[in-house]
């Protein structure tokens, strides 16, 4: 209520934690949509540094994805503040 009272904007915790479900379920999905062979070879390294090619891009879609749901809650709260 204090920090509410000093005109800060609070955010629901289900609101701030969308992008941590979104990206574990597509995750999930993945490796339910591709056969054990085919995830292990354009979804799994030994490292960071050793990642498929498919893996980097299906991560950058996922963050674009994440942002662009977030931007968009965003400008709907505040519009509507």
């Amino acid at each position: 209520m204090i920090l509410e009272d000093a005109g800060v904007i609070l955010f629901k915790d289900a609101s701030t934690n969308k992008g941590g479900v979104t990206s574990s379920s597509l995750e999930v999905l993945a490796c339910l949509a591709l056969e054990d062979k085919i995830f292990a070879e354009h979804m799994t390294g030994e490292d960071a540094a050793d990642m498929p090619e498919f893996y980097g891009k299906y991560v950058e879609e996922i963050v674009e994805r994440v942002e662009g749901n977030s931007r968009a809650e965003f400008e709907f709260i505040w519009n509507e503040r």
